[in-house]
């Protein structure tokens, strides 16, 4: 069905310009680009998998929504999915490590003297101005 609009499509644009035939060039060729990268998946395979999907219905409860998997099941897929994600991690190197440290110590120092520095100048001015009044 997008194939036919994109022919009216393409019937309709013969009068327009030049750049709006390319991007209409440039859409058919992503078009086609996408239909190779789908290249295995045929519909008759996608019907089947459809098919297979609406035969493996997943157990009912008493309530009549899908039975929940128990506890101990549900704690050891967290266990599992917990163990695979530390295998993924990329722990830092040594140095790596010490040089962000540092870093990290560097911006709370920087900070601290900045903010202190920021509230004397803004407690001395009211500080003369209090005493004004006094």
């Amino acid at each position: 069905m997008a194939q036919r609009k994109h022919k009216k499509r393409k019937q309709h644009t013969k009068s327009k310009s030049a750049a709006s035939q390319q991007i209409l060039a440039s859409e058919e060729v992503s078009q086609k680009a996408d239909e190779k990268k789908k290249g295995f998946f045929s519909k008759d395979k996608s019907a089947k998998a459809v098919e297979k999907k609406k035969e493996a219905k997943p157990a009912k409860g008493a309530n009549g929504k899908p039975a929940k998997p128990g506890t101990w099941t549900r704690f050891k897929n967290y266990v599992k999915a917990v163990r695979t994600e530390m295998q993924r991690v990329v722990w830092p190197t040594r140095p790596e490590l010490v040089n962000a440290s540092l870093i990290v110590i560097g911006a709370i120092v920087f900070f601290g003297v900045f903010i202190a520095i920021i509230d004397n100048v803004i407690i001395l001015p009211l500080s003369w101005i209090s005493s004004l009044g006094a």
